[in-house]
């Protein structure tokens, strides 16, 4: 499958940015490392079985690609979030620049009355952010491994974790919404010249 066709096209082109402005061949590198993260993690059917809606059981839509963390998201069910974070570049004397694109792992979920103890032997955030981890920290999810052209790219060079930060957003009606992120840098070569990863552009992408 190109990975073109594994997101829709309204998955490459959130808000403003419609499909007649900017094309799927246009897509940002690090555009493409959300899409793809979303996609892997979609491919766990215990983490798609968590975040579905009660009236759409085991399809993951709550499994959500955002423009950036939305502090008046106040919807009642836990969402598994991603947005972007940093992404440094560092230019080189060759036309391939060293790209660090940050992937922010966010579970989201609503409180009325704060914390409150968690049973014996219950798990909490932090078990699913470990299934997180385990889905994306190893095989194919660690390379961002895709195909391009029919021809299977490794778009990361390797994926490193970053320390989970807690944060939460208090509104009068809604009650609390807490947040658990779990930052993770991708390592890829882009091409200066196309603005495109590296194997993407090798794999005529």
């Amino acid at each position: 499958m190109r990975w073109r066709e594994q997101f829709t096209a309204a998955a490459y082109a959130p808000g403003p940015w419609g499909t007649g402005n900017l094309t799927q061949e246009e897509i940002s590198p690090e555009d493409l490392v959300l899409h793809l993260v979303r996609y892997y993690l979609l491919q766990d059917a215990k983490l798609k079985a968590i975040f579905s809606g009660p009236d759409t059981p085991n399809t993951g839509d709550l499994i959500e690609a955002l423009e950036g963390r939305n502090p008046l998201d106040f919807r009642p069910f836990a969402r598994l979030q991603l947005y972007l974070g940093q992404s440094p570049m560092v230019q080189t004397p060759t036309r391939i620049d060293d790209r660090q694109v940050t992937v922010i792992v966010s579970v989201r979920w609503g409180m009325v009355a704060g914390l409150e103890p968690v049973p014996f032997g219950k798990a909490t955030v932090a078990s699913v952010l470990s299934r997180c981890r385990l889905k994306l920290l190893n095989g194919a999810a660690a390379q961002l491994l895709t195909t391009v052209g029919g021809v299977e790219a490794q778009l990361a060079r390797r994926v490193v974790e970053n320390p989970v930060n807690y944060i939460y957003d208090v509104d009068d009606k809604a009650g609390v919404q807490a947040q658990q992120e779990l930052p993770l840098t991708y390592y890829l070569f882009v091409d200066h010249v196309t603005q495109k990863i590296r194997n993407v552009a090798l794999a005529g992408g």
